[in-house]
């Protein structure tokens, strides 16, 4: 397994305190992510979790190991999005349009993140009561919502998103 993946499994594992908890974040089986913890112990030549049946600590050398990679693994995240800048995100504006009820289900827990990911995008919405769901970009000219939240989600969105935003009929 690549180095850097073990070590972001680590550093999930150790976040969550469960295997299982980083093996459905990655969307792998549990005995992969045990894997990969087993070949960067291997790798570091130390052991870096206490596993028991209740519980999953980092030793010493985990808990030391995991401050500093974590620092590493943020600092190339960043790196990366330095590079890319803005020429890789996401602008304009993103017309959603979509049924009350699916609006509710699927889009609006989901969009906190991708309005996070995206902070150049700007979010127009459209109710409706019975129409298929569409999303397309557009670059007309129409009242605009410049972005929505779920209260529930407690995420935090950039300063120039507003965090409202009610799929209601």
């Amino acid at each position: 397994m690549d180095r850097l993946a073990a070590i972001e499994i680590f550093i999930r594992v150790v976040d969550t305190g469960s295997f299982s908890a980083a093996a459905r974040h990655y969307d792998v089986g549990q005995p992969a992510v045990s894997k990969a913890i087993a070949q960067l112990e291997d790798w570091l030549g130390v052991k870096l979790l206490l596993r028991s049946t209740r519980a999953l600590t980092p030793t010493e050398a985990g808990n030391s190991f995991y401050q500093r990679a974590k620092r590493a693994v943020e600092e190339g995240n960043e790196a990366v999005l330095a590079a890319r800048g803005n020429a890789s995100g996401l602008s304009g504006k993103l017309r959603v349009s979509a049924a009350v009820y699916f609006a509710r289900l699927h889009i609006v827990p989901r969009l906190p993140e991708f309005l996070e990911q995206h902070a150049n995008l700007e979010l127009e919405r459209k109710r409706h009561a019975e129409a298929a769901p569409t999303v397309q970009n557009s670059n007309s000219d129409s009242r605009s919502l410049t972005a929505a939240r779920s209260k529930a989600s407690g995420s935090k969105l950039p300063p120039h998103h507003s965090s409202s935003c009610s799929w209601s009929s």
